[in-house]
């Protein structure tokens, strides 16, 4: 379903409210100067220990780990096939 355009009608009424003033707000706010300011603190450092992403730094481990012997097994079984140590029927280099 597309998206609801409005008609001409309905962009003219909306012109005309936004003229008239319907949409200005009613209420306006303003700063109290009897208020006292109080003295703006600076923002607290957060400090973040290693231990609590202990297991972020163990899943990005393993993963490196595993992505380095599958890396390492394609390497070596290229070698084989390239110098023929290893021949496969449908494989040839």
């Amino acid at each position: 379903m597309g998206k609801h355009r409005k008609t001409l009608k309905q962009k003219k009424l909306t012109d005309l409210r936004r003229r008239s003033g319907a949409f200005q707000a009613k209420e306006s706010y303003f700063l109290k100067t009897d208020t006292l300011m109080a003295p703006i603190a600076p923002p607290v450092q957060t400090v973040y220990t290693t231990n609590k992403y202990l297991y972020l730094i163990q899943d990005v481990l393993k993963t490196s780990l595993i992505t380095a012997i599958i890396i390492a097994i394609q390497i070596v079984l290229f070698l084989l096939l390239k110098k023929q140590i290893l021949v496969l029927p449908m494989v040839k280099y």
